[in-house]
């Protein structure tokens, strides 16, 4: 299930509006498309805000996200780590690829799953 949220241009102004809370992200271009998933920890400093305050720095390492992301989106949510597991796969079984963003460098990717019955055709591959 996709993050139920619209986007939301960045705005270092309106960043103190971003709850400083765990959770999942999303970081999109200009036409929507996701970017990067991420999540905040209990031991980020302030939570989503942080991280996604961070991601719109001049410092941001991932050059998807500093050439090309201009939105973002979030869910609060305590199950942080299960939820961008399932966020991952997800995109990935109905993508055929993780976000861009994701798969660059450095980028650290979870085990993942799949999702769907044994052997249907998201088991292909495998």
């Amino acid at each position: 299930m996709p993050l139920d949220k619209a986007w939301q241009t960045f705005d270092p102004g309106a960043a103190k509006d971003i709850p400083p809370v765990t959770g999942v992200y999303e970081l999109g271009d200009e036409e929507g498309n996701v970017l990067y998933i991420g999540y905040a920890g209990g031991r980020e400093p302030f939570g989503i805000r942080g991280r996604i305050e961070r991601h719109f720095s001049g410092e941001e390492a991932n050059p998807v996200i500093r050439e090309r992301a201009c939105r973002y989106r979030y869910e609060v949510n305590a199950q942080y780590l299960t939820r961008h597991i399932e966020r991952l796969t997800r995109h990935r079984d109905e993508h055929g690829r993780l976000p861009e963003g994701n798969e660059a460098p450095g980028e650290m990717v979870p085990r993942l799953g799949r999702f769907g019955p044994a052997g249907s055709a998201d088991r292909a591959g495998a």
